[in-house]
């Protein structure tokens, strides 16, 4: 699987492909570098693959604006889902 292109909604944000880790928790494989702090729910994205052998896929990831900001939802997300 090779991922030709992504595709953004804006320019909000300078893209990067790779494995950044976030924590310890927290693992992605695109980076998004901003210039200032966001918060946004529901940003969406779509992924190319290389010579059209995947359908392009749309991404779906909540923006943060700190690491507390992304525990906190982390948090009521996961003990939303233990009860």
């Amino acid at each position: 699987m090779v991922i030709d292109s992504f595709e953004f909604p804006d320019t909000s944000f300078k893209v990067r492909a790779g494995l950044p880790f976030y924590g310890d928790r927290y693992l992605s494989w695109v980076k998004l570098e901003s210039d200032r702090p966001v918060n946004i729910k529901d940003y969406r994205f779509i992924i190319n693959y290389k010579d059209n052998k995947y359908p392009p896929q749309t991404i779906h990831v909540n923006l943060y604006p700190d690491q507390a900001s992304a525990d906190k939802a982390y948090e009521e997300r996961t003990s939303v889902q233990d009860d």
